[in-house]
């Protein structure tokens, strides 16, 4: 269980994760990822990463990269691995993809 989010970093880094999300989201495909989305999959990686720490949970993550376009199958695009995807999806109980 993360720590009680600080509201004001979390609004901070969810909307640079959101802004990621839909510059990620308007790639036509994996190799634009790759190579003209680069910046954005890193800075996605990053807020992922940094967000955890002030306590953003994961689903909300997840919900913002839903809303700024990143399908869940396009999740991995913003750095997510396909397992830690399973694992979150199974602790939810929903049922994966």
């Amino acid at each position: 269980m993360p720590p009680r989010p600080d509201v004001e970093l979390a609004a901070i880094y969810m909307a640079k994760l959101e802004q990621a999300g839909r510059q990620l989201a308007a790639l036509p495909d994996a190799k634009a990822t790759a190579t003209t989305g680069r910046t954005a999959r890193d800075e996605a990686r990053h807020v992922l990463r940094e967000a955890w720490r002030p306590g953003v949970e994961h689903q909300v993550q997840l919900d913002v990269l839903s809303v700024s376009g990143l399908l869940a199958y396009d999740t991995p695009r913003a750095g997510w691995k396909p397992e830690l995807l399973r694992t979150l999806d199974r602790a939810a109980r929903l049922a994966p993809l």
